[in-house]
This record gives structure tokens, sequence and C-alpha cells, in this order.
């Protein structure tokens, strides 16, 4: 038998930019954290804000992010993120 649910109301288009906006904000300050403390380490520790390699020292935060970062037009911070992953060669300078 099928499922029955309210639909949802209908949002406007300057409230479904609002949502857009904030959640671009809430990325934005997530990748701003991360660079400022552990730019190209695997992530930062939640509590003391320390960058942490989880055992891969591959920068996994930063990979983890392209997609991200280009999707809410984030792009001076992708092309950043990018740079990074093309001069590293993980654990080793090129």
């Amino acid at each position: 038998r099928p499922i029955a649910y309210d639909a949802p109301a209908a949002v406007s288009a300057a409230e479904l930019q609002e949502r857009r906006e904030k959640i671009k904000g809430a990325i934005k300050h997530a990748w701003d954290g991360y660079r400022r403390r552990a730019f190209g380490r695997d992530s930062v520790a939640p509590i003391t804000g320390r960058p942490v390699n989880s055992g891969f020292d591959m920068a996994v935060t930063l990979v983890d992010s392209l997609d991200t970062l280009w999707l809410v037009g984030l792009r001076d911070e992708f092309r950043e993120a990018r740079d990074f992953v093309a001069q590293e060669s993980f654990g080793r300078k090129l």
C-alpha cells in the first residue's frame, strides 16, 4: 500500500535563494576553518582545532571538498584546493 505523507509547502524563489546563501555561508565557514587550521592535512580535530593526519596523509578533507566548493560557487577556494592537489604527491613533494 502507498505511503501517505504531507507534501511540503511551496517555497518561494526568494526563500530558496536565502536557503542557498545560508548553505553556501556554512560551507564557506567550514572551509575557512579547515584552511586556517589544517590546510593540506587530513582534517581538523573538533575540540582542539588542531590539524590531524588520520594515517592517510593525503589531505582527505581537501580532496573531499573539491566538488562541494565547485557546486556552491566557491571558485577561488576550489582553485586553491585544486592547485594544491596538482602540486602534491601526498607525502612527497614533486
